[in-house]
């Protein structure tokens, strides 16, 4: 096989598009009232040929959020993906692939704001990556996921719809078969790096409510109404 002979001009070429990419990362934009001949990459006008749409792999689809590009720009879409998705604004569904999550069924702790619901376990709520965000940061700093499931109405012959905003924490506790015990173990791990401290953050505390919650049920001689109001408490670490 013959050397590759990369000349002085290539290499200077190489570093201006990697200054111009990582100085200012090109983001994508939502795909209403734009014009249709117009490359927003290279910002070029054809006179002949419609941009190319390449779509968000994420619920932000729904949204018509894509990059619009002129045939040679598209070559570059895929490195404009990755480095969006490193900034953190983007999470691709993909990182649930091999996983099926949505057609699992999630399970979490429940603390309604009605006095009349007591806090139980919920068994059959799921994940729409298609129309909700993978999850989400708080202003508090913890990470949130979205949930919903189907209740009866109290006194109708119907049921409705919930959506709930849940802790990281509270889903990977309570459905270990997918997320695992540690980020290695579940989808979360194919997340860029930016999250991986804060993933990280709520693996520890799904853990150690893990490992609290099966030391006090073999303490014995331990009243259990306090047992049951420690154990109440600790889990709100999870809500």
């Amino acid at each position: 096989m013959s050397k590759l002979k990369i000349k002085s001009s290539h290499i200077k070429l190489l570093n201006k598009c990697l200054d111009n990419f990582h100085s200012c990362i090109i983001t994508p934009i939502r795909c209403s009232m734009v014009r249709m001949r117009q490359c927003y990459i290279c910002h070029s006008l054809s006179t002949d040929k419609n941009n190319i749409c390449s779509y968000l792999k994420s619920y932000e689809r729904r949204n018509l959020v894509a990059y619009l590009s002129c045939d040679k720009c598209k070559s570059i879409v895929p490195t404009l993906l990755n480095l969006y998705e490193e900034t953190g604004n983007y999470i691709p569904n993909s990182i649930y692939d091999g996983y099926n999550i949505a057609n699992s069924t999630i399970h979490f702790f429940r603390k309604s704001r009605s006095q009349n619901i007591k806090p139980y376990i919920e068994k059959g709520a799921s994940i729409d990556i298609k129309a909700y965000p993978v999850f989400n940061k708080t202003n508090d700093g913890r990470l949130s996921v979205l949930v919903f499931w189907t209740t009866l109405i109290p006194g109708l012959y119907g049921s409705d719809t919930i959506t709930k905003t849940i802790t990281m924490a509270n889903v990977i506790h309570h459905n270990r078969s997918i997320f695992g015990y540690n980020p290695s173990q579940g989808p979360y791990r194919k997340c860029a790096a930016i999250w991986k401290k804060d993933i990280k953050g709520e693996y520890e505390i799904a853990n150690e409510f893990t490992e609290f919650s099966n030391t006090i049920d073999k303490t014995v001689n331990f009243d259990g109404l306090i047992k049951t109001k420690i154990y109440e408490y600790w889990r709100s670490e999870l809500v």
